[in-house]
């Protein structure tokens, strides 16, 4: 059977400009736009990073590992993802205050698998 993909947010995809107003100028544009691109690239990479070396580990335990080191393998690996974008949610903070944060995809498609998966 063919799996299908259900998010709709790639994960090692470039920040798009956000507009900060309707009428205001784009998170590239804005003080601070500029720097949330680049650590927005960092945050890419490093999860990349990390989700490489994780595989790794689950596939050289795949018969070695139980449910419970599996499980906590998978929560580090998430907590680790997280901890990727905290840049981001304080260069997010100062750029564009009056607008919600959006969903980081590195934060976002882990969550959506995981508890797809329970």
């Amino acid at each position: 059977t063919f799996e299908r993909e259900d998010s709709r947010l790639p994960l090692l995809t470039p920040l798009t400009p956000v507009p900060m107003s309707p009428t205001g100028p784009s998170a590239e544009n804005a003080e601070g736009g500029g720097s949330l691109a680049k650590e927005h690239a960092k945050a890419l990479a490093d999860a990349k990073d990390v989700v490489q070396e994780q595989v790794q580990l689950l596939r050289a335990g795949l018969h070695g590992m139980n449910r419970t080191e599996t499980s906590e393998l998978l929560r580090d690996t998430c907590q680790t993802l997280s901890d990727l974008t905290t840049g981001l949610d304080n260069l997010w903070k100062k750029a564009h205050p009056e607008l919600p944060q959006p969903p980081w995809p590195v934060n976002v498609i882990p969550e959506e698998e995981l508890a797809r998966i329970g």
